[in-house]
């Protein structure tokens, strides 16, 4: 379960969080990333700001506890979802580019929230390697 929901990450549900959008929701030029790196409006991280248009509201806090060398697994795509130019080559990489939709950025942030809350619940679940209940020796 665990391994079918990471190798499917890129299509699995969406978890439901509220897109908070200044301006026409169809203007898909709003959902664009800038070079500006994404953040957290709050202290709990319950919410994300995309950019000067759009919010994510209503992440979990178990979202958080999925840990990835050090970082949570929202951390790893906030650092990864910006514009940023190679210093040495001048090359630009330009996550835009990466989605035929501009909507597929938010999509794309609701499933790695699914996927860290799901992992979070399954791991929780699981029985414990060492039980206590063993003799002493």
């Amino acid at each position: 379960m665990l391994l079918d929901l990471h190798l499917g990450y890129e299509t699995c549900t969406k978890y439901p969080l509220e897109i908070g959008v200044d301006g026409s929701p169809d203007d898909e030029r709003l959902f664009r990333i800038g070079s500006k790196k994404m953040k957290w409006s709050d202290q709990g991280r319950t919410e994300l700001i995309i950019n000067e248009h759009v919010r994510l509201r209503g992440i979990p806090a178990a979202a958080h506890e999925y840990v990835v060398n050090g970082r949570t697994r929202l951390e790893w795509f906030i650092d990864r979802y910006r514009i940023k130019k190679e210093r040495r080559s001048g090359i630009v990489n330009d996550p835009n580019g990466w989605f035929k939709d501009p909507l597929d950025l938010v999509s794309a942030f609701k499933r790695i929230v699914h996927v860290s809350v799901e992992t979070v619940r399954i791991v929780k679940n699981l029985p414990d390697p060492f039980p206590s209940d063993r003799g002493q020796p």
